[in-house]
């Protein structure tokens, strides 16, 4: 497919939108990015790029037309799916969310509880300040929209959930705050669809293994390991209310997630998402079945149509052919890092399948009890779960991050015998 005279613009330059610019120029499309963050990652690869914010839709309606844009996309973040959304549908360019509602019902965590009702879809229980005599503790407390576990706390009293508000509804986008019921760290999973043409596909699902409560990163997970060891419950049990539910808001193309409890023999959904999660499993995706979600993403920006070279898909690949892929997060306290060692030997692995570093030396850290703890990504590949628990650990021997006193910032990376143990 040639396309030189194609021009697509990516909102967003964050380290997971580098792989949108890399498709791109693979396909021969102009790629430019933009954000109000200098130097973002995705900007140092592009084509082009702007530091305007993703949200000064008449000013990058401006650039589009002066551009002469023929797509635009966002995959992986939810700040970026409003402005993609109104930028498409102004200019007339293909866009996967095809009205408002739908991009509400899957950012917004109250709207996509009363989905969830509605169509018969369990959710876990929730509760209003308004009435505290009914709040059963521990809770956990959390914006109601927002992404990467920014602003969530579990509360074990009422003074507690009252701080734990203000937190969230603070750093909420709608001002306001979610109660739900703690669940611990067990039977956490997540799902991802991709949609073609209104067909669903199963693309992955995973088990998430969240931080430790000692160190505030309950929410927070440390690695998800595919596939999960729900599949066939979840399959079984869940997935026609769930289908049920896209169909009901008419979802036809592209990424839709779901984070997810397993509760005895009950399976409660939360967090959703219509994007891609913040990660890189569509590269292990693309290296063990041939299947390109990213390139596909691109193309319809550009066309408006699934059905091109790139569209494969199976209903069995989220099984991974029988292999198991972790996206392993270590986490980093505060501090400036003033040394990255042993990654050269971590990377030169025949294991590790992806790799993505989020910070760089001279980085200052903050301890902000999210996803800003995670300094790295690494996907790896094994064939047994026992195997998988071998790579975690030569990881936590040869990856080290100091800082600039040459102290370890890394304090925790993912305990392996919790993926056996599973």
């Amino acid at each position: 497919m040639k396309q030189n005279s194609k021009k697509l613009l990516i909102l967003g330059g964050a380290n997971m939108h580098c792989k949108l610019v890399k498709a791109a120029k693979e396909m021969g499309i102009y790629t430019i990015v933009t954000d109000n963050v200098k130097n973002s990652p995705a900007k140092g690869i592009a084509d082009k790029y702007y530091d305007i914010d993703i949200n000064a839709i008449d000013e990058l309606l401006d650039i589009c037309k002066t551009e002469k844009i023929s797509g635009i996309l966002a995959s992986h973040l939810d700040p970026c799916q409003k402005p993609y959304f109104e930028l498409c549908h102004k200019l007339g360019l293909p866009c996967y969310i095809d009205n408002i509602e739908q991009l509400e019902f899957l950012t917004d965590k109250n709207k996509f509880k009363k989905l969830c009702i509605e169509t018969g879809v369990d959710i876990i229980d929730t509760f209003e300040l308004n009435d505290a005599s009914h709040i059963q503790y521990p809770v956990i407390v959390k914006p109601a929209c927002n992404r990467g576990s920014r602003a969530q706390n579990i509360c074990y009293n009422y003074a507690q959930l009252q701080n734990a508000i203000e937190i969230a509804k603070s750093a909420s986008y709608d001002g306001k705050a979610i109660i739900e019921r703690f669940m611990g760290p067990k039977g956490d999973f997540t799902v991802t669809y991709f949609f073609v043409n209104g067909r669903p596909y199963l693309e992955r699902i995973g088990d998430r293994n969240p931080g430790l409560i000692k160190d505030h990163m309950e929410s927070v997970v440390a690695g998800t390991i595919c596939p999960s060891i729900y599949y066939e419950k979840y399959r079984a049990t869940m997935e026609p209310k769930v289908l049920h539910m896209l169909e009901t808001i008419h979802i036809k193309n592209g990424p839709v997630f779901f984070q997810g409890f397993i509760d005895g023999d009950t399976v409660r959904m939360y967090d959703p998402g219509f994007r891609f999660p913040g990660s890189e499993y569509e590269t292990t995706f693309f290296n063990l079945t041939g299947v390109d979600l990213i390139k596909m993403m691109i193309e319809f920006s550009m066309t408006g149509k699934m059905d091109n070279k790139y569209c494969s898909l199976k209903d069995d690949y989220s099984l991974l052919k029988g292999k198991v892929q972790m996206l392993l997060f270590p986490f980093v306290r505060d501090g400036v890092i003033g040394e990255i060692r042993g990654l050269e030997k971590v990377v030169s692995q025949s294991w590790l399948n992806t790799y993505s570093i989020r910070n760089k030396i001279g980085d200052k850290i903050e301890y902000t009890k999210d996803v800003r703890q995670q300094i790295a990504e690494f996907g790896i590949l094994a064939n047994t779960r026992a195997e998988m628990a071998n790579y975690i650990d030569y990881i936590r021997d040869n990856f080290h991050v100091l800082d600039v006193d040459g102290n370890e910032m890394i304090f925790y990376i993912l305990d392996s015998s919790r993926i056996i143990e599973n």
